[in-house]
C-alpha cells in the first residue's frame, strides 16, 4: 500500500488508446509515495448500519480495541487534529485492500484509491501511542484507462471519467460510530456511485461538512472510534 504523494512522469499515450496491463502498471508505478508496511494496516470490518430517516444506509468500518486504550467517547475528545488522506492500491495488493475494509475485489488493470477524511486523538494503548478517530473513507475503483491520467488529483480522475478517458466508481462507509446518512444526505443521494465530476464535488462537500461538524465543540455525539493509519 502507497500513500499517494505526487505523480511522476506519465507515459505519452494517445488519449483514445485504451491502456494494456503493462501500461497500466507503468502509470501505477510513475506515482511517487511512501509505502506503508502491511503489519501497520489495521484490520477493518465492515457494518451495514440500519437506515435512519434519511433513507440512505451507510456501511460501518470497525476496529478492535485494546482494552487497555484510554477510548474517547464523543467527538469533544478529538482533540488532535484533522487529516485526509489518500491510498492506492492494485491488483497485486488485494489483500492489503481488503484489510482497509474494501469488500469488492480489483481486476488486473484497475487501480483502486482510498480516501480517508477524519478528526481523531492520540492516545496510549497498553503503553504504545496509537491514532483513533472517526470520520469517512471513500473507496475509488478506476478502470478502462485511456491515454494519459492525473491519477493523483482526484479531480483529474473525475475529470478524466467526463472525457471518457476512464471508468470510475466510487463507495463511502464510516469510520467508525458518529456518522450517519443524515449527513450524507446533505450533499449524496447515495453512497456510492459514478466517480465524476458532480460526485467529486458533493463528496468534497461531505467531507467538509463532516469535519465542521466534528470540530464544533457543541457536537456532543457518542462516538466509537476506530484505529487509523
Amino acid at each position: 500500500m502507497i500513500l499517494i504523494q505526487s505523480c511522476g512522469e506519465k507515459p505519452a499515450i494517445d488519449s483514445a488508446t485504451l491502456l494494456n496491463e503493462s501500461q497500466i502498471e507503468d502509470v501505477f508505478k510513475a506515482m511517487d509515495g511512501v509505502v506503508v508496511g502491511v503489519d501497520s494496516i489495521p484490520i477493518y470490518k465492515s457494518i451495514t448500519e440500519q437506515q435512519d430517516k434519511s433513507g440512505i444506509p451507510v456501511e460501518r468500518l470497525v476496529t478492535d480495541l485494546d482494552s487497555y486504550c484510554n477510548v474517547p467517547e464523543k467527538a469533544s475528545d478529538l482533540n488532535s487534529g484533522t487529516d485526509i488522506k489518500i491510498y492506492k492500491f492494485d491488483y497485486n495488493a488485494s489483500k492489503d485492500a481488503a484489510a482497509m475494509g474494501f469488500t469488492g475485489k480489483i481486476k488486473k488493470g484497475e487501480i483502486l484509491l482510498v480516501e480517508d477524511c477524519f478528526r481523531y486523538s492520540t492516545v496510549l494503548c497498553n503503553g504504545k501511542t496509537k491514532k483513533l478517530g472517526v470520520g469517512l473513507r471513500c473507496f475509488i475503483v478506476v478502470s478502462g484507462l485511456k491515454g494519459e491520467l492525473a491519477i493523483a488529483s482526484l479531480a483529474g480522475i473525475a475529470s478524466s471519467v467526463e472525457l471518457y478517458r476512464a471508468k470510475a466508481k466510487f463507495e463511502v462507509k464510516s469510520l467508525g460510530t458518529g456518522i450517519d446518512g443524515e449527513l450524507l444526505a446533505q450533499n449524496l443521494k447515495s453512497p456510492t456511485g459514478e466517480y465524476n465530476v458532480d460526485n467529486f464535488t458533493q463528496l468534497a462537500l461531505t467531507f467538509s461538512n463532516m469535519l465542521t461538524m466534528l470540530e464544533n465543540k457543541n457536537f456532543e455525539t457518542k462516538i466509537r472510534p476506530v484505529l487509523l493509519l
